[in-house]
């Protein structure tokens, strides 16, 4: 297997498909809005800040493969790549559609990249 096929092997593992865990699109799938914003203990992440934390760094690698970096994410610290939208259902379910999104589409581009371009771009 070449370091491309594993790459996207991977990728997909993590998003859609079946492997040894469940796929995070699975996973979050039933997961109510009580259950998004709920901590374990004081100081843990919740469901919900763990999603706006993936999503706010695979989003600035899609902009930086795009050449759209003035737009990509910026945080403070990367505490603030957790913070939330107000808190609703709907902005619930717009985070995990856009995070699906994001996923997706830097497949694609995983998918047709070649690997020197990808080592350029893992500079979070």
């Amino acid at each position: 297997m070449d370091v491309r096929t594993l790459l996207l092997q991977q990728w997909a593992s993590c998003l859609d498909k079946e492997d040894w865990f469940p796929p995070l699109e699975k996973v979050l799938e039933n997961i109510t809005l009580e259950q998004a914003i709920w901590k374990p203990v004081e100081g843990a992440h919740s469901i919900w800040e763990l999603v706006c934390h993936l999503l706010f760094y695979e989003k600035r690698i899609l902009l930086r493969f795009l050449g759209e970096t003035a737009n990509e994410p910026k945080a403070e610290n990367n505490d603030a790549a957790y913070r939330l939208p107000t808190e609703t259902f709907q902005n619930w379910k717009e985070t995990k559609q856009e995070y699906f999104s994001v996923h997706r589409e830097l497949e694609k581009i995983l998918a047709k990249s070649e690997l020197e371009d990808l080592y350029s771009l893992y500079i979070c």
